[in-house]
């Protein structure tokens, strides 16, 4: 993986550090091991060298537990952490490991076989979770983008994942814990009693439900969402998760009441204006026309036209030929 692996060693005793150094040499790979006996001295060195791993002892002179490693990862996020200690603690373990630590290493209980493995595991998982993070981020982004959120809840453990979007479209500050209480208090009044029944038929069937309603955010906002929902049952019909989105569908609401209502305009001056409407394929023949157009041809509805014969046997005698040639058309009797 390294030509010469670096490691940065923040530790005050001597010994600890060359029974370390011993097994380390006999790691069947060049790594290059630098140590410091403080974390002061040891965030020095960070700033001024490239490390490819920390290890750092969690009783330090000038610090101690869990604060050396936030101090760390504070300043360098971007490189694994290993923490070493004189005595197991197993929570403090799992807190440096919830912090950001890579593993956790025991003094006294480890050799170079050990070592080697440590140090390529906490390299490897390192990576993977900046690939995770990455991959999260471009995720968010495309739900950001989309104005998609997502949502999941455990019912055994009462506990409720919901995205950043899915926080931004219902209006609450960044950081939120969503959990069902927010939903509800936010569905639109008038739509509730739907939105009800759908979400109670989805756990009586048993199948993946959709759904179009209105809510109102904490900013006093109506939105539309589009909600997908689909629950998983065990085999006693119990649902223990489910899992959904949720899409801001507002601006296709907007455009489709625009266009509506431009319509409702539309066919209120066509019938103020008495005006006729027909759609006339040139290529078929065939002339779909409105009760307008017959009424004007004094025609009955519903009967098959032949607009092409009505329309020039309508025309004024003395100007018949004129407007023919004007409309690019041909008769003959």
């Amino acid at each position: 993986m390294f030509e010469v692996l670096t490691i940065l060693y923040i530790e005050d005793n001597a010994d600890d550090a060359y029974i370390l150094r011993e097994f380390v040499k006999h790691i069947p790979k060049q790594i290059d091991i630098e140590v410091k006996p403080t974390l002061s001295e040891g965030l020095d060195a960070l700033n001024n060298r490239t490390f490819d791993l920390v290890l750092v002892d969690l009783s330090l002179p000038d610090s101690r537990g869990l604060k050396s490693i936030e101090k760390i990862l504070a300043q360098n996020n971007d490189i694994p952490v290993l923490a070493l200690t004189g005595f197991m603690d197993k929570n403090l373990a799992i807190s440096a490991i919830k912090i950001g630590v890579q593993d956790y290493l025991l003094k006294g209980d480890y050799n170079e076989h050990v070592l080697e493995k440590t140090f390529s595991y906490a390299i490897e998982r390192h990576k993977n979770m900046k690939d995770v993070l990455v991959k999260q981020e471009q995720l968010e982004q495309a739900q950001k983008i989309a104005k998609l959120g997502r949502f999941e809840y455990d019912y055994a453990s009462d506990q409720y994942y919901c995205s950043k979007e899915l926080i931004h479209i219902f209006g609450f500050p960044e950081g939120t814990s969503l959990n069902a209480k927010h939903f509800w208090n936010s569905v639109y009044k008038q739509d509730l009693d739907i939105v009800k029944q759908n979400i109670i038929n989805h756990f009586h069937t048993q199948k993946p439900f959709y759904i179009d309603h209105r809510i109102l955010t904490s900013g006093g906002i109506v939105k539309y969402i589009r909600i997908a929902m689909e629950s998983i049952f065990d085999s006693n019909g119990r649902c223990y998760r489910t899992i959904g989105t949720a899409q801001d569908v507002t601006k296709d609401y907007n455009r489709s009441e625009l266009l509506r209502r431009s319509q409702e305009r539309l066919n209120m001056a066509v019938r103020a204006g008495n005006i006729g409407v027909f759609d006339w394929n040139l290529v078929t023949g065939k002339i779909v026309c409105d009760e307008t157009i017959y009424g004007l041809y004094e025609q009955k509805y519903g009967d098959q036209l032949n607009y092409a014969e009505m329309f020039v046997d309508s025309l004024n005698p003395e100007t018949k030929e004129d407007t023919l040639k004007k409309t690019g058309c041909s008769h003959q009797k």
